[in-house]
């Protein structure tokens, strides 16, 4: 039993913790109408399940329960491409609003996502070398593939609504874009070290603090909802 997979392990229930703190923070304070908060919250939260069984697998296979820690794995694949569906509406519906666009964006991502389960499931995961710190287990090379194709345009959308929105706010100041711009941010870089996680590159003692990366992700997501939140409050008070 590789001990230093406890230490992933851990980092990796951290990352679930904070996604989830995130999660339950912008749908808990979310307007009912904003449709566009609630799928971004419905992507933390369904981000932040991934990462328990991501947590969850390595803990398995430290424990020698190499089965369960293979269908935890499958389990958190799964999952991060079932996120991409309302990440997609969230940033489509902020960028080009409701629409037949809308539609079609929201249906090639449940498409991409029932493809990616297919091709984990049937096709397996590949299995390599486990390491001191990282189980063996890793996505097929052609999982991998339409997990970037898919990324690939949500990373280039969110890129533009965060030089749109921050255009926005410098001209007119108003916090809304601002804390728009700052959900894009978060996006961006969540993505990013997602693709640099996924990939496998990263291993042993790297990926554990690497993976702390996340955290500070996801607990600025919640910094910003809250932040976002606070400022409502003080717009009621100041108009009663």
């Amino acid at each position: 039993m590789q001990a230093g997979m406890v230490f992933t392990s851990f980092v990796s229930y951290l990352v679930f913790a904070s996604a989830l703190l995130a999660g339950v923070s912008t749908l808990r304070n979310r307007d009912k109408k904003d449709d566009a908060v609630f799928s971004y919250s419905a992507f933390l939260l369904m981000t932040a399940v991934a990462w328990f069984f991501v947590a969850s697998s390595l803990f398995a296979m430290w424990l020698g329960k190499e089965g369960l820690g293979k269908l935890f794995f499958l389990t958190n694949q799964i999952l991060i491409f079932c996120s991409g569906v309302p990440l997609s509406f969230y940033l489509i519906l902020k960028t080009w609003g409701k629409g037949k666009v809308l539609r079609a964006v929201v249906a090639f991502y449940v498409a991409g996502a029932f493809l990616c389960a297919f091709l984990s499931i049937f096709l397996g995961v590949v299995e390599g070398e486990s390491t001191y710190f990282v189980s063996k287990f890793q996505p097929n090379q052609s999982v991998f593939l339409v997990f970037i194709i898919l990324v690939t345009p949500l990373l280039i959308v969110a890129l533009m609504e965060s030089v749109r929105k921050v255009t926005l706010w410098a001209k007119s100041r108003e916090s809304a874009h601002l804390h728009d711009f700052s959900f894009a941010f978060i996006i961006i870089v969540y993505l990013f070290l997602g693709v640099l996680d996924e990939s496998g590159f990263i291993v042993d003692w790297p990926l554990v603090f690497f993976r702390l990366l996340f955290v500070a992700v996801f607990f600025l997501a919640y910094l910003v909802d809250s932040f976002r939140s606070l400022k409502k409050e003080k717009f009621v008070l100041y108009n009663k």
